[in-house]
């Protein structure tokens, strides 16, 4: 081939290449593939929380078999040496054959090697084999020492013991006989064989990496399958283990093995007697056939992949053939995160997903063998989807389904269906005839509206706030000033101190306010900064604060609560009463002057504090007027302030989850009277603060 040929060979292969990338059905591939790639993974972990699941079932339920069958061996055992007992008692200063008892039918167990009877003394003298010619000596053995010294009648279950005559394991289990008059006489014996009990534990189906233990909860093995040589008499190598049983009685946990890795394990306490049965089984071979069902979906997912590939370079040349096709295709694919129906001329479902589904909670079957939608329409009428009355049906979709008298057009309407769910129902009409309908879950947008709008209020509210209430530390600062300068020219140092630490405080107060109401405008509700206040106390050094003005000179304020301490933002409950005073002092009766009273009384679910005056007051039918911003129930023109107040106030008491009102009468005053919850009540020992900083 000749050079100018392979030039045109690349030249045409890289305006193919580049007509492919602006190519959206490339993308629509590419974005396929991944999802179906998601898809392939996302079923693969899924199988494998589905394999853990089934397998901790398993183990929980092998745990509750074995320890339901080692409670019964116990229970048979101990049966048995309680039995000998009562009769060796009965016999105890007599004559009798401890062979022949112990041997009799009902008084013996499989999994019992040996009984034996050992005397005061610490000495092995009878077994059900006969007398011992020379007695064995087991004063330092578990089973003696352990009865010997215990003050009540319970069974005693040994650890592992290798037997100093027979050279074989066993696990004791013991009760202490003692004679008519409480005198200890010895303890009756019974030898269990782990190993005949471990062969119980191996007859089960255990896999190839199963296996059981039976542990005391001294963390000692006493029986095991498979590897009991390796295991009996040893403390449980696994720490988590201890760990698990003493959180919980009954559970399973996760481990790793140094050995084998990975190994899910459960537990249960056998009820009544120190003994843990634990069943455990290594992750691998849980995970084995899930391991190699995602390989091979894998290997299909590559080919499968490939095909798609190869498929999706021819299907770039049909473009104009599938064009209608590719539209809906497209139209699909973005909304697969939304319902979706497409409905046929015919009125046929040609499509519906799983969100659609869901959302509109139809039967599964319609998901499979997608009915008519005049059939899926009838279902939602007959289900109340559409109100009792069918007020919220679409008139237009009723006459498109049912009379074929309407022409779809491309809507957007929204309607909550009867769960409280918000849909946005989008409907397209397609190029020959049908629609397609996509639903969208907007429940959460609206919400997220209101809370916005919410919060707008709240900013908007605290804005005026901010202007209103710093308006009293300012004109400290300008009047103080004012008198600090005269000071200065009479020369007289210590009233201008006095003067410098007023306006000191007043800027810090207004600094501090300013701070709090910038945090305060961006928390959401209920996300107060609290802490335990002395409101009495703070009340106290507000009407000190009061005291310092011009207008309240002669004003008599009466803080008549006792000791109160309360969960609450003490800047912001500061403001409150303080606005609440200031409504007092601004709306007095010259000719009565200025009185306040701060009470309260106790109830059962809380504390009212009121804030009463002997003020002009106002009609108490127009009380739901007085807590709205700029609102004022009596002429205000001689009376500074913006008339948002008492509505700021009531915003700062709600934040708090409190209620405000407020009983009033004109010319005799009014009663404004905040109710606490008995939630928001402390100790007085508790309080932190007990003025606004």
């Amino acid at each position: 081939m000749t050079r100018s040929g392979l030039k045109t060979i690349g030249a045409f292969s890289w305006a193919a290449a580049r007509v492919a990338v602006r190519e959206p059905i490339l993308y629509i591939v590419v974005g396929l593939l991944g999802l179906f790639w998601v898809a392939v993974e996302s079923n693969g972990h899924t199988e494998r929380r589905r394999d853990l699941e089934a397998a901790r079932a398993q183990t929980e339920n092998l745990a509750r078999a074995f320890e339901y069958h080692v409670q019964r061996v116990i229970e048979e055992i101990d049966n048995s040496v309680l039995a000998l007992r009562w009769r060796l008692t009965a016999a105890l200063d007599g004559e009798f054959d401890f062979h022949a008892l112990a041997r009799e039918p009902g008084l013996s167990s499989q999994f019992v090697n040996l009984i034996g009877l050992v005397d005061s003394d610490g000495f092995l003298r009878r077994t059900w084999n006969g007398n011992l010619l020379q007695p064995l000596d087991v004063r330092d053995r578990l089973h003696f020492t352990a009865q010997r010294d215990a003050t009540g009648d319970a069974l005693f279950i040994g650890p592992p013991l290798l037997g100093r005559s027979t050279n074989m394991w066993s696990v004791h289990l013991s009760r202490r006989i003692v004679d008519h008059t409480g005198q200890f006489r010895g303890t009756i014996v019974a030898s269990l064989d782990p190993l005949k009990l471990s062969n119980v534990y191996e007859s089960f189906d255990l896999g190839m990496t199963g296996a059981i233990t039976l542990v005391g909860e001294d963390m000692i093995v006493r029986a095991r399958a498979p590897g009991l040589v390796d295991f009996l008499g040893k403390p449980v190598p696994d720490s988590e283990f201890s760990s698990a049983v003493a959180s919980a009685r009954v559970g399973s946990y996760r481990t790793h093995d140094s050995k084998s890795g990975p190994r899910l394990a459960a537990h249960r306490h056998v009820p009544g007697l120190p003994l843990i049965v634990m069943v455990s089984k290594d992750e691998s071979e849980i995970f084995a056939s899930q391991t190699a069902a995602s390989r091979q979906d894998r290997i299909v997912a590559l080919v499968i992949t490939m095909v798609v590939i190869v498929l999706s370079g021819f299907a770039l040349g049909y473009k104009v053939r599938l064009n209608e096709k590719s539209i809906r295709f497209r139209t699909t694919l973005r909304h697969m995160n939304q319902g979706i129906m497409i409905v046929e001329a015919d009125g046929q479902l040609s499509l519906i997903n799983q969100r659609a589904i869901d959302l509109l909670e139809l039967p599964q079957e319609f998901l499979n063998k997608p009915p008519s939608y005049s059939e899926i329409f009838s279902y939602q009428l007959d289900s109340g989807e559409f109100g009792t009355k069918a007020e919220l049906v679409d008139r237009t979709l009723y006459d498109v389904v049912f009379n074929q008298k309407a022409v779809m057009t491309e809507t957007i309407a929204e309607r909550t269906r009867p769960n409280g769910v918000v849909l946005e129902i989008h409907t397209v009409p397609l190029p020959r005839g049908g629609f397609l309908r996509s639903f969208t879950d907007i429940t959460r947008r609206r919400k997220d509206e209101v809370t916005i709008r919410t919060q707008m209020v709240d900013l908007e509210r605290f804005a005026h706030l901010a202007s209103h209430d710093l308006q009293r530390p300012l004109r400290k600062i300008a009047s103080h000033t004012e008198m600090l300068r005269q000071s200065i020219l009479m020369d007289d140092h210590r009233e201008s101190s006095h003067y410098l630490d007023v306006i000191s405080a007043a800027a810090e107060r207004g600094r501090t306010m300013v701070a709090d109401l910038l945090r305060f405008s961006k928390l959401a509700d209920g996300d107060l900064k609290r802490e335990g206040v002395r409101l009495d106390t703070m009340l106290d050094a507000l009407i000190d604060d009061m005291r310092g003005g011009e207008a309240t000179r002669n004003a008599r304020f009466d803080n008549m609560l006792p000791v109160l301490t309360v969960s609450c933002n003490a800047s912001l409950i500061y403001q409150a009463f303080q606005n609440l005073l200031d409504n007092a002092v601004k709306y007095h009766d010259p000719g009565r002057g200025i009185a306040v009273r701060l009470f309260g009384e106790e109830r059962s679910d809380g504390y009212v504090i009121h804030v009463s005056d002997i003020g002009v007051g106002f009609d108490n039918a127009d009380k739901a007027l007085v807590f709205q911003p700029f609102k004022r129930l009596v002429d205000g023109k001689a009376v500074e302030g913006t008339g948002i107040g008492l509505s700021l106030v009531k915003a700062i008491v709600e934040k708090h989850g409190w209620t405000i009102d407020v009983d009033s009468q004109s010319g005799s005053g009014s009663d404004f009277f905040i109710f606490v919850p008995k939630i928001d009540l402390r100790p007085a020992a508790s309080a932190t603060k007990s003025v606004a900083a």
